[in-house]
C-alpha cells in the first residue's frame, strides 16, 4: 500500500505537509513528516485546526487503515499541547538559566516535562544540565552552554527543538534530542578537547527547517543511542568533527546538506548498521574533508561532492545510486587499506582509490571524471563483485602502480569509458566486457596493463590499447574480439600470453608493437592484424580461421622452437602483409591435418613450415621467401594434405628455400634470386616452374630423393651427389639442370609413366658417378634440349627417345659418358649423339635405333659396347673416332660411317644390312680375334670408305652362308675375309687389299668353291692377298712391287684386268686370262708365278715410257698367247726404229701368238703413233723396228674392236 500524503494550512501562512506511511509503521525510514516552514508564533494557533484535519483525514480512510487510531495518536504525539511552557525574559539580568527571576513565572524550565521558549535579550547561558520536553530559540535568541540539554524526556513534544536562533555548544557539552527538530538557525558545537555532541535519542529525530549545525573541532560531532536516526530534512551540518559515531543511521534528505568546510580538516561521517540514506548532498569545500567511515549509504537521488580544493574520503563504506563529485581540484579518495562499495552510481570529477584499498563496484557506475586506483606497495584494486558492474560515462579509470588492479568476482562491463595506466585487470576471477566506446590503455611508459579474466573471458567491442611507450598484456585470457580493436600506439607493446584473441583488429601504430610472450601459448582466430606482431623465443602463436594480415606477424626465435601453429579447422593468411620467421627455430606448424592457405600474404625469413604435420595452400598471390642471407626456411608439409602451390616460393638475399619431405603441387614459380638458393629434400614437385636468376640455384640436395613432374626449370638446377632426382611427364628445362656425383651414384630417374625433357635447354651430368636412370621399362625422351657432360644414360633401366632436337653431348675432356639403354625399350636417336672436347661417349649394351647422327669431335671418342646400332650416321671428325671396345660385341645394321671407326682387339663389330662407309672402319687386333661378323641376312659395305684389317687376328667374318658385299668399299690390311663362313661378294666398286703382311680371302665351302671377284683385288706394300679358294675374277687384281696376290686358282675373265708390279700366283694349275693384263702402274713389271693361258678375249695392254722404262709381262712358267697385244706410248715419248723393247717373257716358254699380230708383224699403237715389229722368240716377246705413222691407220684399233677388246685400250694410269 502506497503512502498517503496531506496537507494542513496555517493561518499565519505556514503549511505543511505529512507523509504517512503503511498502517501499523512509525514514522522512521519508512514514513516521515517534512516541514515546509515552522515558527513557534504559530504553534498554538494551528493547533486544534492540525488536530481537527488530522482527525477528518485519518476518518475518511479508516476503510483503509486498520490502526488508524494509533497514526493519529502519533500524529497528536508530534505535535501535542505541553504540560508547562516556560518563556526568557532576562528579568533576572544574569542570563543564567536556572535564574528562574530570569522566566516568565519566575520558574526556570528544568523539568523534563517543561517547554523552554528563549528569545531575547540574550543570550542565555546554560549553567547546568537540564531535562526539557522542548526546547524552542526565537531568531533573536542565542543559547549558550557548557552543559547538556536533553530534549523530549516529557515525550509530549511534537517538535523537541524548533530553533530560529542560535545554540552554542561549549566543549563537553552535549545536546540531546529526538522527534521533530525544527532548525532554522543555527547550532554551533564547539570542541576543544573533549567530545562536544548532539545525541540523537532512542526515537531518532528529524532535522528541518533550512539552519545550520556547524561542528567545530575534531570532538565535535552527530551520535546517539543504538539504532536511532538522524533525518536531515531541510538542514545543513558543516564543519569537522564527526556524524554517527557508528551509533546511528542517517538520512540526507534532498535539501539536506552535510559540508565538511573547515580548511584541512576532517568531518567524518560514520553511521551505524542502519547506514546512510542521502537524497541531499553530502560534500566537502573551503579545503575540507569529508570522511565518510563504514557507512552503507543509500544515494539515490542524492550526491558527494568534494569541491573544489578539498577532499571526500571513503572508508571502509558503500554507496548505492547517486552521484560522487569533485569539483576543480577537489577530490575524492578512498582511503588507504579499506574497502569501499560503489553501486549505481555517478561520478564526476576526482576519485583516488589509495594504496591496499579495495573499491568494490556493482551495478551501473557511471563516471564522467576520472577513478584513479593509486598503488604503492600493496594491491590496489576495484572489486567487481557477483553480478557484475558497467562502467560508462565518457570518464576514466587510471590504474596507477604495479599493484593497481580490477578483479572481483562478476564481470566488468567498460561502457563509454576508458580505462588506463597499469597494473592488472582481471586476476583470473572476473570476466571483461569492452563495448564499442570502451577504451581501455596502458598508458604509463614501460610499465605493465596486465588482462587476466576468469573463463568467461574480455568481449571487446572498442579499443585496448599500449600508449606512450606503456605495456598491454593478455594474459590466460580468452579474448572475443569481434567489431573490437586491439593496438599498440607509438613505441608501446601490446603483449599476448596464454590468451586466446577472436575477431577484430589488433593494429601498432609507427614503432609500436604486439607481442606474444617467452615460452607462451597464444591463439588467434579470425582476426586482422593491420600492425606488427612479435611472436618471442619458445612461444606457441596458434592461429585458426581467417587471419587478414595486414601489416607484419613476427616469430622471433632465438633458442628454442617458435612457431606459429594451425589449429584443426584450418586457417588463411591474407591481408596483403607480411609473415616474417626470424632465427632458424622460427616455424609454422600445426595440428595433424589441418592446412594453412598463404592468400594475399608474404611468409618470409629462416625456419621452417610444415613440419610434417600440416598442409599447405599458397595462393595465387602468396608469397613465401627466404630472404635471410646465409639462413635456411625449410617446407615440410604433411603427407595428407601436402603443399599447393599457385604463388610463388622465392629464395632472395642470398637466402636458402628448403622443400623437405613434401608433396608439392605446383601451378606458378618456385624461384631463387640472385646469389641464393632452392634446395629440394625428399620432395616431389608436379607442375609449375622452378626457376633460378643470375647465380641463384635450385639444387636436389645430397643424398636425398625428390620427384619433378610436369615441371619448368629456368635457370641453374643441380643435383648433388647421392641424389636421386626423380622426372615424369615433361621436364620443360629452358636453362641448366646439373648432376653433380662426386663419390656416389647420382641421378636423373625416369619414373613409370616415362619423361621428356624439352625446352631447349641443358642437362649436365659432371662426374663419373652422374646418371640418367629410371624404373625398369620407362622411357625418356630428349626433346629439345641437350644433356651433356659424363657419366651414364640409362643404366639398363629404362629406353632413351632422343629427338629430332635432341643434342647428347660427351663434352668433358679424358671423360666418359656412357649409354645403357635397357634391352626392352632401347634407345632411339633421331637428333645428335656426340662426343666433344675430348670427352667420350659410350653406348654399354645398348640397341640404338639410330635415325640421325652418332658422331665423335676432334679429339673426342665414340665408344660402343655390347651394343646395337641400326641406321643413322656414325661420324668423327678430325683426330676424333668411333670405338668398338676390347672385348666387346656390336652390331652396325644399315648406317652411315664417316671419319674414324675402329674395333679393338678381340672385339666382334657386327655388321648387317648397308654399312655405308665413307670413312674408314679399323679392325685392330693385337692378341686376339678381333671381327666384323656379317649377320645372316648379309651385308653390304657401300660409301667409298675403307675398312682396314690390322693383325693377323682381324678378320671378317659372320654367320655361316652370310653374304657379304664389298660393293663401294676398300677393305684393307691383312688377317682374313670370310673365315670361311661368308659368301663374299666383292663388288665392282669394292676392293681387298693386302697391304701388309698377308689378307686371306676365305668364303664359305670349301676349296673347290669358287671366290667370284667383281671389283679389285689388291696387294700392295709388301702384302700378300691369298684367296685360299679358287678365284674367278671379273674385275681388278692388282698388285705393288714386292707385293702378290695368289688363289688356289685363277680364271680372269673376260673385262677384267690384271695389272701392278708385283706377283700373281696360284697353288694349282695355270692362270687363265681372257681379260686385260696391265703390267705395272704406268711402265711395270707384272710378274705371273705360274703357267699363265691367254684366251682368245685376252688383251696383254703395253705401256712404253721411254727405251728402258716399258711394261714387262714376267711369267714364272710357260706363257700360252691368244687374244691381243695393245702397245701405248706415253705421253712424249717417240721411240727410234732402233729401240727393242722385250715386253713378256716366260721362263719355261712362250707358245703361240696374239691373234692380232703374226711373228713380224707390225702393230700400230693404240695412239696411232707408228707401228712396231712384233717377234715372238722361245721365251720372250719383242718390239722392235718402230716405223712412225704419217697419217695414223685405223687397222690395228679397229682389229682390236674386232676381237672385243676397245674398252681397254690407251689406258693412262700415270702421266
Amino acid at each position: 500500500m502506497a503512502a498517503e500524503k496531506f496537507e494542513i494550512v496555517c493561518p499565519a501562512c505556514v503549511s505543511y505537509s505529512v507523509f504517512v506511511g503503511m498502517p501499523g509503521k512509525l514514522f522512521r525510514r519508512q514514513a516521515w513528516v517534512t516541514q515546509t516552514h515552522f515558527t513557534p508564533q504559530s504553534i498554538l494557533c494551528i493547533k486544534w485546526d492540525y488536530k481537527m484535519k488530522v482527525h477528518n483525514w485519518l476518518n475518511t480512510r479508516s476503510a483503509k487503515f486498520a490502526v488508524a487510531s494509533g497514526v493519529a495518536a502519533i500524529v497528536f504525539a508530534v505535535f501535542g499541547t505541553s504540560a508547562s511552557a516556560q518563556t526568557w525574559n532576562n528579568a533576572g539580568g544574569d542570563q543564567l538559566w536556572f535564574n528562574g527571576s530570569n522566566w516568565v513565572g519566575g520558574a526556570a524550565p528544568t523539568g523534563a516535562t517543561d517547554d523552554a521558549i528563549v528569545g531575547a535579550p540574550s543570550p542565555v547561558t546554560l549553567d547546568g544540565n537540564v531535562d526539557l520536553n522542548s526546547l524552542t530559540v526565537a531568531a533573536d535568541g542565542v543559547v549558550d552552554t557548557n552543559f547538556s540539554i536533553n530534549l523530549d524526556f516529557g515525550g509530549t513534544a511534537a517538535t523537541t527543538l524548533n530553533n530560529a536562533g542560535t545554540i552554542n555548544m561549549s566543549n563537553n557539552s552535549d545536546l540531546q534530542f529526538q522527534n521533530n527538530v525544527f532548525n532554522s538557525g543555527n547550532i554551533n558545537i564547539n570542541a576543544t578537547t573533549a567530545n562536544t555532541d548532539i545525541e540523537i535519542d532512542t526515537l531518532g529525530a528529524t532535522l528541518d527547517g533550512g539552519g545550520t549545525i556547524t561542528l567545530s573541532g575534531s570532538n565535535a560531532g552527530i551520535n546517539g543511542l543504538d539504532d536511532s536516526t538522524l533525518t536531515v530534512v531541510d538542514q545543513t551540518i558543516q564543519g569537522e568533527g564527526n556524524i554517527g559515531h557508528n551509533s546511528i543511521g542517517l538520512v540526507n534528505q534532498a535539501n539536506g546538506l552535510i559540508d565538511a568546510n573547515v580548511s584541512g580538516q576532517i568531518l567524518e561521517l560514520d553511521a551505524n548498521a542502519s547506514g546512510l540514506v542521502n537524497s541531499g548532498t553530502l560534500q566537502a569545500s573551503n579545503s575540507g574533508v569529508l570522511r565518510i567511515l563504514g557507512s552503507a549509504v543509500d544515494n539515490s537521488g542524492g550526491q558527494v561532492i568534494a569541491q573544489d580544493g578539498s577532499e571526500v574520503r571513503l572508508h571502509s563504506s558503500s554507496f548505492v545510486g547517486g552521484t560522487l563529485e569533485s569539483a576543480g581540484s577537489g577530490q575524492l579518495t578512498i582511503d588507504v587499506s579499506t574497502n569501499v562499495g560503489l553501486e549505481d552510481l555517478t561520478v564526476n570529477g576526482s576519485l583516488v582509490a589509495e594504496n591496499n584499498s579495495d573499491t568494490e563496484i556493482t551495478g551501473t557506475i557511471t563516471n564522467t571524471g576520472s577513478i584513479l586506483v593509486a598503488a604503492t606497495t600493496a594491491n590496489t584494486d576495484i572489486e567487481v563483485q557477483a553480478g557484475g558492474a558497467t562502467l560508462t560515462g565518457g570518464g576514466s579509470v587510471t590504474l596507477s602502480g604495479t599493484n593497481a588492479g580490477i578483479n572481483g568476482t562478476g564481470t566488468l562491463t567498460v561502457g563509454d569509458h576508458t580505462i588506463e595506466g597499469q597494473g592488472s585487470i582481471g586476476h583470473n576471477v572476473i570476466g571483461l566486457v569492452n563495448s564499442s566506446a570502451g577504451l581501455i590503455d596502458a598508458n604509463v611508459a614501460s610499465q605493465t596493463l596486465n588482462i587476466d579474466t576468469n573463463v568467461d573471458g574480455v568481449v571487446n567491442d572498442g579499443v585496448m590499447q599500449a600508449s606512450n611507450e606503456g605495456r598491454l598484456r593478455f594474459s590466460g585470457s580468452t579474448v572475443y574480439n569481434v567489431g573490437g580493436l586491439i593496438e599498440a600506439k607509438e613505441d608501446s607493446v601490446v603483449a599476448f600470453s596464454y590468451s586466446t584473441i577472436t575477431g577484430g583488429v589488433l593494429n601498432s601504430v609507427g614503432t609500436g608493437e604486439m607481442e606474444v610472450e617467452v615460452s607462451s601459448d597464444v591463439r588467434f582466430e579470425s582476426l586482422t592484424n593491420n600492425g606488427t606482431i612479435v611472436s618471442l623465443n619458445n612461444s606457441d602463436t596458434e592461429l585458426l580461421g581467417t587471419i587478414v594480415n595486414t601489416g607484419m606477424m613476427e616469430s622471433r626465435a632465438t633458442t628454442a622452437d617458435t612457431d606459429y601453429e594451425i589449429k584443426t579447422g584450418d586457417v588463411t593468411l591474407t591481408g596483403g602483409g607480411v609473415v616474417k620467421l626470424s632465427g632458424n627455430n622460427a616455424g609454422i606448424n600445426g595440428d595433424t591435418g589441418s592446412v594453412l592457405t598463404i592468400g594475399d600474404q608474404t611468409i618470409e625469413g629462416e625456419g621452417s613450415i610444415g613440419h610434417n604435420v600440416i598442409g599447405l595452400v599458397n595462393s595465387a598471390s602468396g608469397l613465401v621467401d627466404a630472404n635471410v642471407s646465409g639462413g635456411v626456411l625449410n617446407i615440410d608439409s604433411d603427407q595428407v594434405n601436402d603443399f599447393l602451390n599457385e604463388g610463388t616460393l622465392r629464395a632472395s638475399d642470398g637466402g636458402i628455400l628448403r622443400i623437405s619431405g613434401t608433396d608439392m603441387a605446383n601451378s606458378n614459380v618456385i624461384e631463387s634470386l640472385d646469389g641464393s638458393r632452392v634446395e629440394i629434400n625428399n620432395s616431389s614437385i608436379t607442375g609449375g616452374t622452378l626457376r633460378s636468376v643470375g647465380t641463384g640455384t635450385v639444387d636436389i640436395l645430397t643424398s636425398t630423393n625428390s620427384l619433378l613432374e610436369n615441371v619448368t626449370i629456368e635457370g641453374n638446377m643441380r643435383s648433388f651427389n647421392n641424389s636421386d632426382t626423380e622426372i615424369l611427364g615433361t621436364i620443360t628445362n629452358t636453362g641448366t639442370m646439373e648432376v653433380l656425383a662426386t663419390t656416389a651414384p647420382t641421378s636423373i630417374e625416369v619414373q613409370t609413366g616415362d619423361a621428356t625433357l624439352t625446352g631447349g635447354g641443358t642437362v649436365t651430368l659432371s662426374g663419373s658417378n652422374a646418371r640418367m636412370d629410371g624404373l625398369s621399362g620407362t622411357v625418356l625422351t630428349i626433346g629439345d634440349q641437350t644433356v651433356e657432360g659424363q657419366g651414364s644414360i640409362g643404366v639398363n633401366t629404362m629406353g632413351v627417345i632422343n629427338s629430332a632436337a635432341g643434342l647428347v653431348d660427351a663434352n668433358v675432356s679424358g671423360q666418359t659418358l656412357n649409354i645403357d639403354a635397357d634391352s626392352t625399350n632401347a634407345f632411339t636417336n633421331n637428333g645428335m649423339l656426340q662426343a666433344s672436347n675430348g670427352g667420350t661417349l659410350r653406348f654399354t649394351s645398348t640397341e640404338l635405333t639410330n635415325n640421325s647422327i652418332v658422331e665423335a669431335g676432334d679429339g673426342s671418342k665414340v665408344e660402343l659396347t655390347g651394343s646395337d646400332v641400326v641406321g643413322g650416321t656414325l661420324r668423327s671428325i678430325g683426330s676424333g673416332t668411333i670405338d668398338v671396345l676390347t672385348s666387346s660385341n656390336v652390331r652396325l645394321e644399315n648406317l652411315t660411317t664417316e671419319g674414324r671407326f675402329r674395333s679393338f682387339n678381340n672385339s666382334d663389330t657386327e655388321v648387317a644390312g648397308t654399312i655405308n662407309n665413307t670413312g674408314t672402319m679399323e679392325v685392330l687386333a693385337t692378341t686376339a680375334a678381333t671381327d666384323i661378323e656379317v649377320q645372316t641376312g648379309g651385308a653390304t659395305f657401300t660409301g667409298g670408305g675403307t675398312v682396314r684389317l690390322s693383325g693377323t687376328n682381324a678378320r671378317i667374318n659372320g654367320a655361316t652362308g652370310a653374304t657379304l658385299d664389298i660393293a663401294s668399299q676398300i677393305v684393307i690390311g691383312e688377317g682374313n675375309v670370310g673365315s670361311n663362313v661368308l659368301d663374299i661378294v666383292n663388288a665392282m666398286g669394292g676392293t681387298i687389299e693386302a697391304d701388309a703382311g698377308v689378307l686371306t680371302i676365305d668364303p664359305v665351302g670349301t676349296s673347290v668353291n669358287v671366290f667370284s671377284n667383281d671389283g679389285t683385288l689388291r696387294a700392295s706394300g709388301g702384302g700378300k692377298l691369298d684367296s685360299v679358294h679358287s678365284l674367278v675374277n671379273n674385275g681388278t687384281i692388282d698388285t705393288d712391287a714386292g707385293s702378290e696376290v695368289e688363289a688356289l686358282s685363277l680364271v680372269s675373265n673376260a673385262g677384267s684386268l690384271l695389272t701392278g708390279n708385283g706377283f700373281i700366283d696360284v697353288e694349282n694349275g695355270s692362270i687363265v686370262v681372257n681379260g686385260v693384263v696391265a703390267p705395272g702402274s704406268s711402265a711395270g713389271n707384272l710378274t705371273l708365278m705360274d703357267d699363265t693361258i691367254f684366251g682368245s678375249t685376252a688383251v696383254l695392254e703395253t705401256e712404253l715410257e721411254s727405251n728402258s722404262l716399258f711394261d714387262l709381262l714376267s711369267v714364272q712358267g710357260e706363257l700360252l698367247l691368244d687374244g691381243a697385244l695393245a702397245v701405248d706410248l706415253l705421253v712424249g715419248f717417240n721411240p727410234l726404229m732402233t729401240d727393242t723393247f722385250a715386253i713378256a717373257t716366260a721362263t719355261d716358254g712362250i707358245m703361240g701368238e696374239f691373234a692380232n699380230v703374226a711373228d713380224g708383224g707390225m702393230l700400230l699403237t693404240t695412239g696411232g703413233e707408228g707401228s712396231f715389229m712384233v717377234s715372238y722368240t722361245s721365251s720372250s716377246v719383242v718390239l722392235s723396228n718402230f716405223s712412225p705413222s704419217a697419217v695414223p691407220e685405223p687397222s690395228a684399233a679397229l682389229c682390236l674392236v674386232g676381237l672385243g677388246l676397245g674398252v681397254v685400250v690407251r689406258r693412262r694410269r700415270k702421266a
